[in-house]
Formats: structure tokens, C-alpha cells, sequence
């Protein structure tokens, strides 16, 4: 079910907004779940953002791994 709501936001953000192409409704229930994700720091929304740090920690994982393996297998040799 969906409800109809009011707010109101900065007349420049509606601008960039209505120029860009943005769904309000899709904003706003992005930025409620954004904002509830924060409190609990869980179930964040889809997001671009999201994905590109994902992947940057699964990179830095990997060359902790890496290095780790490099220390050790440096320490045998020894």
C-alpha cells in the first residue's frame, strides 16, 4: 500500500532535482531507508556507493592476504 505525503525541501534541491529527472518517491524512500540503515547499521539500500566499497574492501582483503602470505612464506626462507 502507498500514502500520499507533503514535505517540504530547499526550492534549489527541487530544481536540481526536476532538471535531473528524479522520482521524489524514489528519493525519499531511498533517503528513509538510508537514514534508517544508519541508526542501525544494517540493510542499507542499493546503492552505487555501497557496491564500489564493497569491492574496494574485498581488494584490500585480497592484498592483506597477499601480503600476509608474503611475510610468511619471506620469514621460512629465512
Amino acid at each position: 500500500m502507498r500514502v500520499a505525503t507533503n514535505c517540504t525541501i530547499d526550492i534549489d534541491l527541487k530544481n536540481r532535482a526536476k532538471i535531473n529527472n528524479l522520482d521524489f518517491s524514489e528519493c525519499l524512500t531511498f533517503g528513509i531507508l538510508f537514514k534508517l540503515a544508519e541508526m542501525s547499521d544494517l540493510n542499507y539500500p542499493p546503492n552505487k556507493l555501497n557496491q564500489k566499497i564493497k569491492k574496494m574492501a574485498e581488494r584490500l582483503q585480497e592484498l592483506a592476504e597477499r601480503l600476509e602470505k608474503e611475510e610468511y612464506e619471506a620469514r621460512i626462507s629465512l
